[in-house]
């Protein structure tokens, strides 16, 4: 049986093209989401961008613009060739 991946996608990507300092960017921001998975319960660590409205997420503004940059310089010019219907992106 054929599985049904049109309501989920799930890339898991390791990019080792982005500048050393974005690089940077993502593991101070990976630091600091281990420590918030200490500190809250697992649906608080569920971080939604949908493509319209407000983010979901109990990250700083400023955690939430390294995602957003990532996201929009890297990955998704990448990804929406092969998913261009998308909600949003979990991350």
């Amino acid at each position: 049986m054929a599985a049904d991946l049109s309501a989920t996608t799930m890339l898991h990507i390791i990019d080792n093209l982005l500048p050393a300092s974005a690089l940077q960017d993502l593991r101070d921001l990976c630091d600091i989401h281990g420590r918030l998975k200490e500190e809250h319960d697992g649906d608080a660590q569920f971080s939604w961008r949908p493509e319209t409205g407000s983010p979901r997420s109990i990250h700083a503004a400023a955690q939430q613009a390294v995602v957003d940059h990532y996201l929009d310089e890297a990955l998704l010019p990448l990804a929406t060739p092969f998913a261009p219907q998308r909600a949003g992106v979990e991350w």
